[in-house]
């Protein structure tokens, strides 16, 4: 079981194991989550004139023990987490008086992860520059991260990219969360692999770096 609010009692959105969990409030608790350690995203749901936007204010790996509650407090400044471990309720109740969104009922059922990216056939050359100017317009029309990475994997399969290419597509999402998804999709497309570290000046939350330090680690 997993609670997470924040120590400024601000609306917040989840998202565990690339599954975007709908509602937002103050105070979100999942009691359905099987033992072992999940990837935790936090959002910070905040309203403008066009709408509601949200905010990354926490990115990392949570554990959850099995008959346990694992308490999860988000500083939305620094984008730290105080994470703590409670007895479990036996039951969870469907109407909280605290403001909580229960998901007790909701079954567990993380998001499929993307296949790697279909690596070249060949030693062959990246893509040129015409074909990056090509592509960016095509993202640009593209109004969510979602179908921007759609658009850029097809676009790549069975290609090569530079690193420096990579980070300059990783500039054309907007969220953390996507742009690490990306540049693990990529790395085993791009030709020089010895510079793909440079990519961690992309990332602002120390848990994506070391998400993608780890990735690189286990990958060479």
């Amino acid at each position: 079981m997993l609670r997470v609010t924040t120590n400024e009692n601000i609306p917040i959105k989840l998202s565990v194991d690339n599954r975007v969990y709908k509602r937002h409030n103050r105070s979100l608790t999942i009691g359905n989550l099987p033992a072992g350690k999940h990837w935790v995203q936090v959002f910070a749901i905040s309203a403008n004139g066009e709408g509601r936007r949200r905010n990354l204010i926490y990115d990392g790996r949570l554990k959850i023990h099995k008959g346990e509650m694992t308490l999860c407090v988000v500083d939305p400044r620094t984008g730290d987490a105080d994470v703590s471990h409670v007895p479990a309720p036996k039951v969870i109740p469907q109407n909280s008086n605290d403001g909580d969104d229960i998901y007790g009922n909701m079954p567990y059922s993380p998001m499929p992860a993307d296949t790697a990216a279909t690596p070249p056939s060949n030693n062959s050359a990246t893509i040129s520059s015409d074909e990056m100017n090509k592509l960016a317009r095509k993202v640009s029309d593209k109004l969510t991260d979602t179908e921007k990475m759609k658009k850029m994997k097809a676009a790549l399969t069975g290609k090569s990219v530079s690193t420096a290419q990579v980070g300059t597509m990783l500039g054309w999402l907007n969220f953390e969360t996507t742009r690490l998804e990306f540049a693990e999709w990529a790395y085993s497309i791009t030709t020089d692999k010895e510079h793909y570290s440079q990519l961690d000046s992309k990332f602002n939350f120390r848990s994506t770096k070391e998400n993608f330090g780890a990735y690189i680690s286990g990958n060479k």
